[in-house]
This record gives structure tokens, sequence and C-alpha cells, in this order.
């Protein structure tokens, strides 16, 4: 165990404490490092190996029993040790950029379940059902925001709001679990790979680009799947898992269309030459702007259907 590999591995894992501890005590920056919490202990696991890797998980742990108490070391154990691990290994037996994603996006669903399954145990609470009354209270303050600014709204439109809100966001829990799953992995994924290409490590399997993305056109199974399920949930409605699985499958493939759509638009405006800050910028939009997204959605059935970049090819020739 030469000096290097033992400046790495402190470096590594220090860094993976310092992002657990931003996480629990900042709000602002807690969503963008649960992103990217299992980069650490990837990079670990990739470069120095499964002793040395299980060696940084104990000195990990041991710190953030140290600093906090042994419930937030079991989720730092799972979200950051764990996951990593799992990464660091998938990425270094993955064939190519498809395969890693897809067992990523698995081993990050499983975790997450695994971290609902202890924290339902140790609180006796079930993170898949929202209070009513933390809605109610989001609701209120954002209902006060806007009367202090001259528009006012009935009580009672606020509180069916609130019940239709968290009846919504408790029915796609699963299908909001699997995309963060995703997003979790490709982020770790981009991060891992910038730094691995700065600091000349063993290259991790590489993606194609992503105006390249297509997915198979056998994805519309699945959306047959879904909408046979919903036909039979509104035969059925006191079948809530009918509902659940119909609603969450929908949401799932309407994300892989708009992403699809997404793809398609990165690759003209490459064509165009379109700078990349501009290219970034349609995307963002995309995804958080309604109509837009909407019309994304169709253009990724279309382009699953069609393939419409060798059409695009066609007349650019």
């Amino acid at each position: 165990m030469n000096n290097k590999k033992i400046f790495e591995l402190i470096f590594w894992v220090l860094m993976s404490v310092l992002m657990f501890i931003l996480i629990t005590g900042f709000a602002l920056t807690a969503t963008l490092f649960m992103l990217i919490a299992p980069v650490p202990f990837m990079l670990i696991t990739r470069r120095l190996g499964p002793k040395m890797t299980a060696i940084g998980v104990l000195i990990g742990v041991s710190c953030i029993y140290l600093l906090s108490d042994p419930f937030t070391s079991i989720i730092y154990i799972i979200t950051f040790c764990a996951l990593g691990v799992a990464f660091g290994t998938i990425s270094l037996r993955a064939k190519n950029g498809f395969d890693y994603m897809l067992f990523s996006i698995a081993a990050s669903v499983f975790s997450k379940i695994i971290l609902i399954t202890v924290f339902s145990q140790l609180t006796g609470s079930n993170p898949f059902m929202i209070d009513p009354e933390v809605t109610n209270k989001m609701i209120s303050t954002a209902a006060n925001i806007f009367s202090k600014a001259g528009i006012s709204a009935p009580s009672l439109s606020l509180k069916d709001y609130a019940k239709i809100l968290t009846d919504r966001l408790s029915l796609l829990m699963p299908s909001m679990l699997i995309l963060f799953a995703a997003m979790d992995s490709l982020l770790s994924y981009c991060l891992a790979s910038h730094i691995v290409k700065r600091l000349k490590y063993e290259p991790i399997v590489k993606m194609p680009p992503f105006g390249e993305w297509r997915c198979p056109q056998n994805i519309f199974l699945a959306l047959l799947v879904s909408l046979a399920v919903d036909l039979a949930s509104r035969a059925f409605p006191d079948k809530r898992q009918l509902v659940v699985i119909s609603a969450n499958l929908l949401e799932v493939l309407r994300a892989i269309f708009i992403i699809q759509g997404l793809s398609l638009a990165w690759y003209f405006m490459t064509l165009r030459k379109v700078h990349r800050f501009f290219k970034s910028t349609f995307v963002i939009f995309g995804i958080i702007f309604s109509p837009i997204s909407y019309i994304l959605y169709i253009v990724g059935i279309f382009d699953i259907c069609y393939d419409l970049r060798k059409l695009i090819r066609r007349k650019l020739k």
C-alpha cells in the first residue's frame, strides 16, 4: 500500500463526508449533492480495489458516527458507500453505456427501497404517504405570499388543491423514485467521467452523444401495457394497485419520450452548430416548461416510430 493510494483514499473519503455534512446542514445544496453522492466511493472502487474500498467505508462511517448518530450513519452507508461501490463495480464490468445506465438505475432504485424500508422500520411512518398537514402549510405559505402581492384565493380552494396535490404526489412516488434514480446515475456518471479524464485514471465506459440517444421501438409494448392497465383501473376503480401501476408507468414513459424529443432537438441544433450553452438552456426549459415538454413528448414518439434523424440527414444532403 503506497503513500499515493493512501492519500487518494483519505481525500475521497473526506470529500464524501464533507458532501454528507453539506446535505444534512444546508437545504439549498442538499438535492445537488444527493444526486452526486455516490461519486467518491465510485472512484475509490474503480481506482483502489475492494480492500481499500472496505477500509474507506469503515473510515467514512466512523466519521459520520462520531459527528451524528447511528441512524444517520445508516443513511450514509446506503446512499454514499453502498451505492458508490455499486456504481464503481458496474462501471468496471459494463460493456457499454446502455448497460451501465440500466444496471446503475436498478442499483439506485434498490438502494432507495432499502433506505425507505429502514426508515419505515425505525420511525414507524411510510415515506410514500405524504402528510396533508405539511402540504397545507406549504400552500398556506404560498397563499400568504400571493396575498401580500395583492392576489387572493379562497381558503376552500387551497384546501382542495392541497388534497389533490397530496394524493397526486403519493400516487406518483414510485415513478419519482425511478426518475430520481436515473438522474443520480447519469449525473454521477458525468461527474466521475470528467474527474477520470482530468486525473488520467482508467476511462469509464463511454456513452453515445446525447444527440444520438434512441429508444428501441419495443418501448411501445410498455406503452400498450400501461394503456391496458389504465383501462383496467377505470373498469375497476376500487383496485388502487391498478391505478398506481398505470399512473407510474405512464409517467416514466412520458419522461422517456420527452428525453427522446430532447435528444432529437439536440441533434438538430448540433447540425446547425448552435452553441452548447443555448442547447443546454433549451433542455432545461424543455423539462420545466409544460408546453415545450408536451411538444417534445409528441416529437419523441414520432422519432421512435420513424427515426426522424434519417429524414433530417436526407434533407441536408
